[in-house]
């Protein structure tokens, strides 16, 4: 998943927008939404109404990130409202395709920022982005593509914070500028019954790791015993101590254990980059200092004055430590009781997903889904914020998108 971006560079990418290159995307993008499995986008006339209420407004429009599939909904509402986006994109996603898909999506408005870093480039170009009027940029507050449906990463305030320098920067010029926050839920379902294929994919994992067949067939049980099964794994490998021993009871919180070997994931990672102090923060916010810390890393051991025999064993300890750090975003969002909560194909399809990867190395959606656009009620941006106010705008904002999903 992440592995294949090691070899990015830190050069900033600007926005190249070509309202041909955004006309052949929407005309293909139907078949390439079929080949990431979803037969269809819902988005209703209310809707596009509310989102071209904004048409002649700055704004800057914030989803939910379950999915790498989700910028190709935002940009087929962009299509049907006929208004054009800007996207906010890591750097690394540009170096895919040899460098030609990072050419294709400049042409169809996003830009690059290097996360886990000030990227005061990055930042300078949104800023002034939005101080041009009718400007609308896409940012995923989330930061992390977390594979979860129905709930939210917990929002970065960054969204915010470059929607108030763009605020800043647009009253220089018009002193009654104004910048709206526009959230947006995105949310997939299946169209079609998939429990036959998730109980054929729980089978493929439960013969890899050698597991007896359960008397019962209930999905959820045999998605949770290949949970545990995991965890346990990866709780011996970094050394954890586990609570589960032989007949011990299963059906306990796996939160904290799930915690501590994320913990453990970061840590590791941490010690192969020789990062001596852990980097402050949540979670992901300090995953991307440690991604942004590799990437680095791999590029000074490919540099042609380090000596081979270095170079070789630098990226050896390099890829380990992404290895550490892919596991990392795997589970980012995980805790033990979101299928149990609602044990529906889609929850217990987004567990087996996560379980496939680490179990498989790779994962498949279970079947065709149909994804579901919604636009949520504009908030006016007050033109400051107290820096001590800034987790509760954030938390506002994450609060109107949850309400959406």
């Amino acid at each position: 998943m992440l592995a294949g971006h090691l070899s990015r560079t830190e050069e900033f990418l600007p926005a190249c927008a070509s309202p041909f290159v955004a006309s052949c995307a929407g005309a293909i993008l139907p078949s390439v939404l079929r080949h990431r499995l979803v037969s269809r986008v819902e988005i209703s006339g209310e809707d596009i109404a509310r989102l071209k209420a904004l048409e002649n407004e700055r704004v800057v429009i914030t989803p939910n990130h379950p999915t790498n599939t989700d910028p190709a909904l935002v940009f087929e509402l962009s299509r049907r409202a006929q208004i054009p986006f800007h996207y906010l994109c890591c750097r690394e996603a540009f170096d895919g395709w040899n460098g030609w898909w990072g050419w294709t999506i400049q042409r169809l408005g996003a830009y690059s920022v290097l996360r886990g870093t000030i990227d005061r480039e990055s930042f300078r170009y949104s800023r002034d982005l939005l101080a041009r009027p009718k400007s609308k940029l896409v940012i995923f507050p989330g930061g992390e593509v977390y594979s979860q449906n129905e709930s939210l990463l917990p929002f970065q305030v960054g969204a915010i914070q470059l929607a108030l320098w763009g605020l800043e920067e647009a009253r220089k010029t018009e002193p009654n500028a104004q910048i709206f926050l526009l959230p947006i839920a995105l949310r997939y379902r299946f169209a079609e019954d998939v429990r036959p294929e998730l109980a054929r994919k729980l089978a493929r994992m439960e013969s890899k790791l050698k597991l007896p067949p359960l008397a019962q067939s209930d999905l959820y049980a045999r998605t949770r015993r290949i949970a545990v099964a995991v965890l346990t794994a990866v709780e011996e490998e970094y050394s954890l101590d586990t609570e589960v021993k032989a007949g011990a009871d299963e059906t306990a919180d796996l939160t904290p254990r799930f915690m501590a070997a994320k913990e453990a994931c970061i840590t590791r990672a941490a010690n192969l980059l020789d990062v001596k102090s852990m980097p402050k923060g949540t979670l992901p916010e300090r995953m991307r200092v440690l991604l942004h810390r590799a990437e680095e890393e791999l590029h000074e051991a490919g540099e042609e004055s380090t000596p081979l025999a270095i170079a070789r064993q630098r990226r050896e300890r390099i890829l380990l430590a992404w290895r550490d750090l892919e596991r990392l975003a795997n589970w980012i969002a995980v805790y033990d009781g979101y299928a149990a909560q609602n044990p529906s194909p889609e929850r217990i399809a987004e567990v087996i997903f996560r379980l496939e990867n680490d179990v498989c190395g790779n994962a498949t959606y279970a079947g065709p889904r149909v994804a579901t656009v919604k636009v949520g009620e504009p908030i006016k941006l007050p033109e400051k914020i107290a820096r001590s106010e800034m987790p509760q705008w954030t938390q506002k904002l994450e609060n109107a998108v949850a309400t959406l999903l």
